[in-house]
């Protein structure tokens, strides 16, 4: 039973005592005589409320007692007891809150001097890789004297493996400087199908060379969205070439773009092969960062970029 319950039970004798009492008085006037029954009530209804008053008292007195831990025959206000209590609780309430608070902050900063290493060292690396695929390039365009067909072809493999790392690197740092607020996304009116027919031409070589065919359809007339182109197209990129790696040879990636109520869709059907483990994370950061929504199943992935009120055609 609940202690509001207790205390209204308690109080219910009282209110039939007192209406005995009132019964009393206008019995009590001259020629008049007080009914039996009323008398016995008023006295039921007096011992009963004595009886509730101590039940509900002594399981009060033993409940406070033990909320407040008193030991027995000691002389102390359990009220004041449990007073103390809650103001060491609070204390150490806000103790725990003002670490909290520390740890998170430590937390915060070490997460930005993490991401400032890894954009500083992804630009260093980034201009290490420079200096070696100048010197690639050179040797692959102007011939300083006869290569064989290994040569040629190890210089080859060098310079794509080389192109990847700084696109990797670039990536990373782009990350990076977002991660640790040292870039600000804009929000420019951006055409979704003028950033996948860009890359379509690096996707069939792509393809080529694995022997995946791609093709695209990109409707007529598709409205802007407002991103970040820059980091927008990293964000397809991955996407895309990750649908190229992750398909089997002889098959085919599908990338429609198409316009729906209140967004832009683009729908890259694809092989269910694993996508590499660092491309899905920075595609799932940017695409995070920019606030796209991306539904993925074995075999296709779809993106809906939000379109703005004000969007163009």
């Amino acid at each position: 039973m609940r202690v509001s319950h207790r205390l209204l039970l308690t109080l219910l004798p009282a209110f039939v005592g007192l209406l005995t009492v009132v019964g009393l008085a206008y019995w009590g006037q001259y020629q008049r005589q007080a009914p039996h029954f009323a008398v016995i009530a008023a006295a039921i209804a007096l011992l009963t409320s004595v009886v509730l008053a101590l039940r509900n008292a002594q399981y009060l007195a033993q409940r406070i007692e033990r909320l407040a831990g008193s030991e027995p025959g000691r002389s102390v206000d359990e009220l004041d007891s449990i007073e103390r209590s809650v103001e060491r609780l609070q204390a150490e309430v806000a103790a725990a809150h003002d670490e909290s608070a520390r740890e998170k902050q430590a937390a915060r900063d070490a997460r930005k001097d993490l991401s400032t290493l890894l954009s500083t060292a992804s630009g260093a690396a980034t201009a290490a890789l420079d200096e070696i695929r100048l010197p690639l390039h050179i040797l692959l365009e102007n011939r300083f004297g006869d290569l064989n067909e290994n040569q040629e072809e190890m210089l080859g493999s060098a310079q794509t493996a080389a192109e990847e790392a700084s696109a990797l690197l670039r990536r990373l740092q782009l990350t990076a400087d977002l991660d640790r607020g040292a870039v600000e996304l804009r929000r420019d009116p951006v055409r979704v199908d003028d950033i996948v027919r860009g890359l379509l031409p690096t996707l069939q070589s792509l393809g080529e060379r694995r022997n995946v065919r791609v093709t695209a359809e990109l409707l007529p007339a598709l409205p802007r969205v407002p991103a970040d182109r820059t980091y927008l197209h990293e964000a397809l990129s991955l996407l895309l070439r990750g649908a190229v790696d992750r398909t089997a040879d002889g098959a085919e990636v599908r990338i429609v773009v198409e316009s729906v109520p209140g967004s832009v869709r683009l729908t890259a059907t694809h092989g269910s092969g694993a996508l590499r483990p660092l491309d899905q994370a920075l595609f799932r950061q940017f695409s995070r960062a920019m606030g796209i929504v991306v539904t993925e199943t074995s075999q296709s992935t779809v993106v809906e970029l939000a379109v703005s009120a004000a969007g163009s055609q």
